[in-house]
Formats: structure tokens, C-alpha cells, sequence
């Protein structure tokens, strides 16, 4: 099963939106992100949050929708996003996408980022998607690069320390058990040269930020 979790940052970019809804299942709500649900005519299976951004017609709406509606106090501890993401892991499902997730707040966005671990640690695939590209926390493993296509940009950025052990193949600027380090940019801007592209590493964690092309 896909998950979708429409939350209130950007993007707002509708045919991302739809796209990323056909391949979904299920489809949750977190608060604010209602209002680009609805405006993406996107349909909802669950709605979660405190109601702090949404105006008083989407609350109306959400009273008398069909489907789950889960309020919560607007002092919590949890953003709404985790809310929503705790939600998504009870589907256990195969995959969650996280559409709005990225936004001019930077608190909220480095916290989405670190909620991607969450989803990892549970051996569930999660991506963030902006605009422009897709953002995934990976763990030590090998892993082949899902929806690479030859000349995309790929960067892979270390949340942990360190990550050792990278190898990697198909790629421009190859790895063969190399260390990144957290406090260094060497994993930036690598490209895809060749398919199947893939990525290898024994120790740490890892968030890989490939470009995407939707059509």
C-alpha cells in the first residue's frame, strides 16, 4: 500500500499532487494541507491535526466529511506532519509520500526531514517531494536509486557523523567504499550515467536528494 500525506507547506504544485495521488491508496490530511487537497480535487480517506490554519468553511467541511477526522489541541507535542506520518505507519504501509512538506519555515522543515528516519527506522520507504526533487533518509544497505533516469542530479548528504562504506554504481563520480562526512559537502551534485543505478553503504545515515521529471 502508498500513502499519501498532503501537508501544509509548499509545494502547491497541482500535477505533482495528482501524480503522486494516482499511485496512492490511501490519503491523509495534515491540517492545512485540506486546503490543497481540495483545491487539487484530490479525494480523502483521513484528516489529522489541530485546525490552526484551516478557515472556518474547512473546518465546516471536515465536520461533515465522510471519512475520519482525528482534532488535536494546537499545544501539543507533535506537529501536525508527525501526526499525520504516526497515522500513515499504522497502515503499515509499502511506501509514504509527503507532498508539502518543504515550506519557508525552517524549524518545520528540518523537523520533516529527521521525521523521514522515523519511516526508515520502521522499514517503511518515506519521501518528501518539492517541486524540483525528492528527498529520502536511507539506512545501511544497498538500495537501488528508485526513479533514476540518466543525467539526473543526485546528491547524498549524511544526517549521521559519518556514513562509510559507500559504494555506488551508474553514477558520474563513483564510490567505491568511500566516508561522507556530516560536516562536509563531498556527496553533492554526483548524476546518474548509466541504469541500474544503485548505492551501497555499511555505517550511518544517509538522506539522498535526487531531481525529478514528472510528466
Amino acid at each position: 500500500m502508498n500513502v499519501l500525506i498532503v501537508a501544509a507547506g509548499e509545494p502547491h504544485s497541482k500535477p505533482l499532487l495528482r501524480w503522486l495521488a494516482k499511485r496512492s491508496q490511501w490519503i491523509i490530511t495534515a491540517d492545512g494541507g485540506t486546503r490543497a487537497a481540495r483545491r487539487g480535487r484530490i479525494p480523502v480517506n483521513q484528516f489529522v491535526g489541530d485546525g490552526d490554519s484551516l478557515t472556518k468553511r474547512e473546518r465546516a467541511w471536515l465536520e461533515a466529511a465522510p471519512f475520519p477526522v482525528r482534532w488535536h489541541p494546537v499545544e501539543k507535542d507533535e506537529t501536525d506532519l508527525e501526526l499525520a506520518l504516526a497515522l500513515a505507519l499504522e497502515r503499515k504501509p509499502d511506501e509514504i509520500n509527503i507532498f508539502g512538506g518543504w515550506g519557508l519555515r525552517a524549524d518545520h522543515t528540518l523537523s520533516n526531514l529527521f521525521l523521514l528516519e522515523r519511516a526508515a527506522r520502521a522499514g517503511v520507504s518515506a519521501l518528501l517531494w518539492t517541486d524540483a526533487e525528492r528527498l529520502q533518509v536511507l539506512l545501511p544497505g544497498e538500495h537501488l536509486l528508485e526513479s533514476a533516469f540518466v543525467g539526473q542530479r543526485v546528491s547524498f548528504i549524511p544526517l549521521s557523523d559519518r556514513a562509510e562504506g559507500i559504494v555506488t554504481q551508474g553514477l558520474r563520480y563513483p564510490l567505491h567504499g568511500d566516508m561522507l562526512a556530516r560536516a562536509a559537502s563531498r556527496g553533492v551534485s554526483n548524476e546518474v550515467s548509466a541504469l541500474p543505478a544503485s548505492l551501497g553503504f555499511s555505517k550511518g545515515v544517509l538522506l539522498i536528494v535526487q531531481a525529478i521529471e514528472i510528466a
